[in-house]
């Protein structure tokens, strides 16, 4: 397994690489929407939403839950929807959610009911299609998608990870309670700490059952820059609705 400090390690250096990235990138000219509610144990959660321009009352959509990288903070979370969401999600009709971590803790670190908090608040500000989410995430993200996902199936229709793969060795065996959600997992080949866990991940998804791909990036290291723009992203999105 990753450890807390290395762990800690790569949350700092994605934070470095991420941080210079967007130093130099243009202004945000499709910034997305903040919002927030308060969860029962009186939590301020802050969730940031892509969109269509106006959502309808009466229509459904297909909602994507995305969980961010590095401290999971703002910057992370803006980096990251603007790298990999938010033209496409547009383009297509998808919401996109990303939670915002508040705390010392990390995402997936916090009361396990937040997830089912948020699931609820977000089936009460539109028509959620299929009652479900879809759960997606990038490192740090990608491990809180799989804590998320293996505490609350019934409320998910599939995980995506760029990469990640679940945080805890309780997080692994309960990876039999996805074998009817379809699993999709990148990894770059140079990304020499996680390949090995992410092929973990798909072997015992895939002992359990469950419907599982693991694609190793050659030339790729942590971050996995040709995934960019997500048309190859919300492709397998679409395929799993």
């Amino acid at each position: 397994m990753v450890s807390n400090a290395r762990r800690i390690v790569f949350a700092a250096l994605l934070v470095l690489t991420i941080g210079l990235t967007v130093a130099r990138a243009a202004p945000d000219t499709e910034a997305p929407v903040t919002r927030s509610f308060q969860t029962a144990d009186g939590t301020e959660y802050t969730y940031l939403l892509v969109g269509p321009t106006k959502v309808e009352e009466d229509k459904t959509y297909p909602v994507l839950v995305a969980l961010p990288p590095g401290n999971q903070k703002r910057a992370m979370a803006d980096w990251m929807l603007r790298t990999y969401w938010t033209p496409e999600a547009r383009r297509r009709g998808w919401i996109v959610v990303t939670p915002v971590r508040s705390g010392a803790d990390l995402i997936f670190e916090h009361n396990r009911g937040h997830f089912v908090e948020l699931v609820q608040h977000l089936a009460k500000t539109f028509r959620i299609e299929g009652a479900k989410v879809h759960l997606a995430g990038v490192s740090n993200g990608g491990m809180s998608s799989f804590r998320a996902a293996t505490a609350h199936p019934e409320l998910v229709h599939s995980v995506l990870t760029l990469p990640g793969f679940p945080p805890s060795e309780s997080d692994f065996g309960r990876l039999d309670r996805l074998k009817k959600i379809p699993v999709t997992m990148y990894v770059g080949a140079g990304d020499k700490d996680w390949v090995p866990q992410m092929e973990r991940t798909r072997d015992d998804l895939a002992k359990a059952g469950g419907k599982v791909t693991l694609t190793v990036m050659p030339g790729e290291g942590h971050v996995l820059r040709s995934l960019g723009g997500g048309h190859t992203l919300f492709d397998v999105l679409d395929r799993t609705r």
